[in-house]
């Protein structure tokens, strides 16, 4: 499934966009590896959350490792 285009989460300029224009700064961003390359592709391979430093990306041990949803943003 790909992530929606304008989602403030999964692309980086909706995220920029509303932080210069509405003041609201991401949070958190999540990253998506396609299986094949190239603006065309559609197949998801795996997906990560981007946190803010120094917190880091760690799987919660339960769930789909290849899900942004079973990683949590952690301090090292």
């Amino acid at each position: 499934q790909i992530p929606p285009v304008r989602d403030a989460l999964h692309d980086v300029q909706t995220a920029l966009e509303r932080w210069v224009e509405q003041g609201t700064a991401p949070s958190q961003l999540v990253a998506t590896r396609f299986t094949e390359p190239g603006p065309n592709a559609k197949t998801v391979q795996l997906q990560r959350p981007l946190c803010l430093h120094p917190a880091v990306p760690r799987y919660k041990g339960s769930g789909d490792p290849n899900a942004a949803a079973s990683f949590a943003c952690v301090q090292p």
